[in-house]
């Protein structure tokens, strides 16, 4: 396996990696906000915090969707900077 197809790989793993965290995460969010406003009478504090714990998840997915759109231009960059270093 060439060192193009591993860069490639691994950043595409990275990508799924994100996908997969955060998914997980959001899903314990959403069931965390879910029984607390069912028990509770503060809904807007409730959503404030939603939205602030959700916005990370957020940018765990957008970073995901961004590293498997541009695998191949990362890994061309990547294996460019390797060999101008003289390695």
């Amino acid at each position: 396996m060439k060192i193009n197809n591993i860069a490639f790989l691994t950043i595409r793993v990275l990508s799924v990696y994100l996908l997969i965290k955060s998914f997980s995460a959001s899903s314990k969010i959403i069931g965390m906000i879910y029984l607390s406003s069912s028990t509770q009478n503060k809904t807007t504090l409730i959503m404030q915090s939603a939205l602030f714990l959700l916005g990370g998840q957020l940018v765990f997915l957008l970073s995901s969707i961004y590293l498997w759109i541009k695998s191949k231009v990362l890994t061309k960059y990547f294996i460019m900077e390797r060999n101008s270093c003289g390695s």
